[in-house]
This record gives structure tokens, C-alpha cells and sequence, in this order.
């Protein structure tokens, strides 16, 4: 596993009942919320409204002033307007917007002090997605410099790589 290996978190699935993952996926959003420096990159081909994010933020214990910055990065033009529509004025912060054309990664990505962590699974940010019992993600907590962080932080880079800025694109002018 290498020697800058933290731990692996248990896999968190909703077999056992409607919601759980929704519930284990804000309470990770709200505890990476609450810590000072955070930055969170979230990458979903689909988002929907009520959102996990504006449920973390009411969740997350005193954390304003805290999050360095925030990405977002979803698959289409329609589902990052509803981010900027939608999301965005509930938000207690702003967001950057990105669309990847043929995203189909789910990443969270909380990025602060010595340590990353990560939940990557088959999960929509959707409540549909969060809500059926055959989706799963796993929750891992890396350093940089391990194997897990460098794989984990390459699949950031290309999405990143792959994206447009949604102010850039002619769906939000």
C-alpha cells in the first residue's frame, strides 16, 4: 500500500435503506466543510435540485471563511446552468463551473493539509442517485506523494484537462 498510505474507509453503499448514501455523502461534504484551507472538487455528469452541497453547507459547523475554493465540474451545458441557476444563490460561497462533454466520473476530491480524501464511485449528484440501493462509493483517505494520491489527483488533472469554464461557453452568455 506504500508508506504514505493513510487508511481506506470502509465502502459506503445504500443497500440497507433509501438514503443512507446520501447521508454518508453530506456528512463527508459537511466535515470537509468545516475545516479551514479546504479546497473540494466535485466532478458528476448530473446534478439535481435540492442539492447534496446546499444540504453540507446547513450541515457543516462553522464553515465560513474556511473553504479555499470550490469546483465544480458536471457533463453538459443544461446540467451546469442548473448549477449556476439553481445551486449557486444557495450556496454561501460561489463555486467555479466547468463542463466536461462525456463525463461519466464521480469524484469528490477535499483537499487541505497534509492529507486527500476522496469519494469515487458510481453515484450521480442527483437524488435518484444518492437514493438507489445499487450505487456505492468508496471513501479513501491519501497523501500526495502515495500511489493512491497520485492516481487519484491524475484522475482530477484530467478532468480538469478535459473541461471549459461554463462562462466560456455560448449556453451561458
Amino acid at each position: 500500500m506504500g508508506e504514505h498510505f493513510v487508511r481506506v474507509a470502509g465502502t459506503v453503499k445504500a443497500a440497507g435503506g433509501v438514503g443512507r448514501l446520501r447521508a454518508e455523502i453530506v456528512g463527508f461534504l459537511a466535515e470537509a466543510l468545516s475545516e479551514r484551507g479546504t479546497r473540494l472538487f466535485v466532478a458528476s455528469p448530473f446534478w439535481s435540485s435540492p442539492n447534496l452541497l446546499t444540504r453540507a453547507a446547513s450541515a457543516a459547523a462553522a464553515w465560513k471563511g474556511r473553504l479555499a475554493d470550490t469546483t465544480i465540474v458536471t457533463a453538459t451545458e443544461r446540467a451546469a446552468r442548473r448549477i449556476v441557476q439553481d445551486l449557486r444563490p444557495r450556496l454561501p460561497w460561489h463555486p467555479s463551473v466547468w463542463v466536461c462533454p462525456g463525463l461519466h466520473a464521480k469524484l469528490v476530491l477535499v483537499e487541505g493539509g497534509r492529507t486527500v480524501r476522496a469519494l469515487i464511485g458510481s453515484a450521480n449528484m442527483t437524488s435518484a442517485g444518492t437514493r438507489r440501493p445499487l450505487e456505492a462509493m468508496i471513501q479513501i483517505e491519501f497523501t500526495p506523494e502515495s500511489a493512491a494520491g497520485s492516481g487519484v489527483l491524475a484522475l482530477r488533472d484530467a478532468i480538469r484537462e478535459g473541461a471549459v469554464s461554463f462562462r466560456e461557453t455560448k449556453a451561458a452568455i
